[in-house]
């Protein structure tokens, strides 16, 4: 358990990125090595754990619960944030 949470959902407007995190797809992409990392922590670190699609209207309501110790994404997440935002 991270900070004493059980349970934890991921949102993001990403549609990319909600499915590098569900499936295995990205996994031998470059940087693949975070999407598989990323998806062995939430898998043993907490009860349980899902990744979502938000859309940016509800992503405004949770930018003031982010901690501010985050770290900057990899410029590789991003362009992928970035063109799947372009997309849609």
């Amino acid at each position: 358990m991270v900070y004493g949470m059980q349970n934890i959902v991921v949102e993001t407007e990403s549609q990319t990125l909600v499915k590098a995190l569900q499936m295995c797809e990205y996994d031998l992409a470059l940087g693949g090595v975070l999407f598989r990392e990323t998806k062995f922590i939430l898998s043993t670190s907490f009860n349980s754990s899902s990744v979502i699609h938000g859309y940016r209207s509800s992503q405004k309501k949770i930018h003031g619960y982010r901690s501010c110790n985050m770290h900057p994404l990899p410029a590789f997440v991003n362009n992928l944030s970035v063109s799947d935002y372009a997309t849609t």
